[in-house]
């Protein structure tokens, strides 16, 4: 009997990770898109990537919404999984390493969400007239490797505050579910 009730609260801690994710990836970005750092670098990143400019346009947000969400849904069974073994340290030190492993979550996430991104710009949207060979397939892909932590590493400080934040609430969730459940 615990083990489903576990499970469920896992299923419903996941569900509300990916909402989070789907809400945080987007305002992270927007947030660190409107600050000097990035807006310095437009013409840089319009010289890497043709879609780069999307980065400004409102549809974007929405789009890249999904990623985040599904890249969240993905790795949350992991991070829940971690925050669950480390449970038996003190409160302190168990908060602690709840924020640190919110901030190594919101750079996975955010560059996986990156890569889906990417991916999708390239053969979804308008990139599907350029990828029309084998080296447009390899050079698109190589570009979502190469913009994917790019982006992470631009958003580090957006990612540490929102990511410690969010790997706080899940370890004080995770802590609270324990206590209850036992």
């Amino acid at each position: 009997m615990p083990s489903s009730s576990r499970s469920g609260g896992a299923t419903a801690l996941i569900a509300l990770d990916a909402a989070l994710g789907a809400l945080l990836g987007p305002g992270n970005l927007w947030l660190m898109a409107r600050l000097a750092r990035i807006e310095r670098t437009r013409e840089w990143l319009a010289a890497v990537s043709p879609w780069a400019h999307l980065l400004y346009d409102a549809t974007f947000w929405y789009v890249f919404a999904a990623p985040c969400a599904l890249a969240t849904a993905i790795a949350a069974p992991l991070l829940i999984r971690y925050l669950e073994r480390s449970g038996a340290r003190s409160p302190g030190k168990y908060l602690s390493v709840s924020a640190v492993a919110g901030v190594v979550f919101g750079l996975w996430v955010t560059s996986f969400a990156m890569f889906l991104s990417t991916l999708w710009l390239t053969f979804v949207s308008g990139g599907a007239s350029i990828v029309r060979t084998v080296d447009g397939v390899i050079a698109g892909v190589l570009a979502a490797l190469a913009f994917a932590p790019l982006i992470a590493v631009l958003c580090l400080p957006a990612i540490i505050v929102s990511g410690s934040l969010f790997g706080l609430v899940n370890g004080m969730l995770i802590r609270r579910g324990a206590a209850l459940g036992s």
